[in-house]
């Protein structure tokens, strides 16, 4: 037997990415990327992402990405509002996609 906890599964298609930095106390965020790329930024680390990539932030580390992509997020335990938080605006002067 397997105990899973409750999951979010949402499909993304981003065209610049997730202009926000935020984080979240409880869930951990897992994207795999299916199509284009980009760079995720948890806790000021920078990784590149490309497809049949999988990218994992815990609990409690800021997150903000940029690129052009497709991806599924999974997020465990499941996505409630009230444990995401917004840290800041970011601007796309920061993405290294900015023209």
């Amino acid at each position: 037997m397997i105990n899973v906890s409750p999951i979010d599964l949402v499909y993304e298609q981003l065209e610049k990415g997730r202009l926000e930095e935020f984080y979240d106390d409880k869930s951990t965020h897992v994207w795999f990327i299916i199509e284009g790329e980009g760079t995720f930024v948890i806790d000021d680390e920078k990784i590149q992402a490309r497809p049949k990539d999988v990218i994992v932030a815990p609990p409690k580390k800021g997150i903000h990405y940029f690129g052009k992509m497709r991806m599924v997020l999974i997020t465990t335990p499941a996505f409630e509002a009230k444990n995401e938080h917004h840290v800041r605006d970011v601007t796309s002067s920061e993405s290294p996609y900015s023209t």
